[in-house]
């Protein structure tokens, strides 16, 4: 759905945003798509600096981890460039992004460089407290507080003063051990490019990520979840039966046993997240079974259909597709999930 915003009604501000390392492209051209006046500024591998009318509750996405209000942004030329940054935010008064709901009365202070959390000397943070402090009204509170404003350096070359406009619950203690996060499972979504009235397959569903947010945010017909893990399904099912109970079909099946249920050519799309080798014992060599579940997916979709899938494993899927008489690379997305090098590829049937 297209966000309008009027530039007579709201000023223009600039956000920070921070999704999964890799998947700037995609999140640059879902937010093209949604918010009518967007103007990147930065584009950063796992952020983006955009400037917009729009107010910020109305630009949460699907992808993001976190939205921020950049209210000050400096090049970094410096050894200690957020020890620097602090010197000139408390040398000139700033303006808070307005918050919605219940008024703040404390904040803290946040620091990062490089992506990592990072202390800085105490001096720069007692003059940065005593400022913010000032400025806004707000009492500090160092452990847990109302507002979060951050002093983040990036090693592009620049640094943020900034204010925390969104939170989420840590994914670690919110998932189950394996379990997409909600962001990343939108983004293989995304990266699938549905059709309208779509058939989708899942056939590693687990706790169903995927199958929820090609739901809840495509215009999908049906989706098919399978998996052989009976706890995993359980979760899954009790899930949908408050969502889309009617457009899901939930099974126990085996990935061999795909044809069984699924008939040749009738799939629009199969999004996944297969078995990495890494974590999970499998019956086969993986390479055998790489190349089996390509050829029963490959057998499942439609001539113009799509295979967008999630795995550690990229130079083996890039071989065996190479070699494929059925399939092509259309896309390949390099993220980092969990700390790993993982790879989104999109792989289409090959035109006869």
């Amino acid at each position: 759905m297209l966000i309008i915003c009027s530039k007579m009604i709201h000023m223009n501000a600039l956000y920070y945003a921070n999704f999964v390392s890799g998947l700037q492209d995609l999140v640059a051209d879902a937010l093209k798509r949604d918010v009518k006046d967007l103007l990147i500024k930065k584009t950063l591998d796992g952020a983006l600096v955009f400037e917009t009318t729009c107010p910020h509750e109305r630009l949460k996405h699907k992808c993001f981890n976190n939205l921020f209000a950049v209210l000050n942004l400096r090049e970094a030329a410096s050894q200690r460039p957020l020890e620097a940054h602090i010197q000139e935010v408390c040398r000139r008064p700033f303006r808070v992004a307005p918050l919605s709901g219940k008024a703040p009365r404390t904040f803290r202070i946040i620091t990062s460089y490089a992506n990592q959390l990072t202390a800085i000397g105490e001096n720069a943070r007692q003059s940065a407290e005593y400022h913010i402090a000032h400025q806004t009204g707000l009492c500090l509170s160092r452990n847990k507080s109302d507002v979060e404003f951050w002093f983040l350096y990036r090693t592009e070359g620049f640094s943020l003063f900034m204010q925390r406009l969104s939170y989420h619950a840590s994914f670690d203690k919110v998932l189950h051990k394996g379990e997409l996060t909600p962001p990343l499972a939108y983004a293989l979504c995304a990266a699938a490019h549905l059709p309208k009235d779509a058939l989708v397959l899942d056939p590693f569903c687990g706790y169903g990520a995927i199958l929820k947010a090609c739901l809840t945010y495509f215009p999908v017909r049906t989706c098919y979840a399978f998996d052989i893990s009976d706890v995993a399904l359980w979760y899954t099912r009790r899930y949908m039966a408050g969502i889309a109970a009617k457009r899901t079909i939930i099974r126990k099946l085996d990935v061999y046993a795909l044809p069984s249920l699924i008939p040749a050519g009738s799939l629009d799309a199969i999004i996944t997240d297969p078995p990495w080798g890494l974590y999970e014992r499998l019956m086969l060599p993986l390479p055998r079974f790489y190349v089996d579940i390509l050829k029963l997916f490959a057998a499942a979709l439609k001539p113009d259909g799509s295979i967008t899938l999630l795995t550690a494993q990229t130079e083996l899927v890039r071989s065996i597709v190479e070699k494929s008489n059925t399939l092509v690379i259309e896309e390949t997305i390099n993220v980092l999930v969990s700390g790993r090098r993982a790879s989104i590829f999109r792989l289409k049937k090959r035109s006869c």
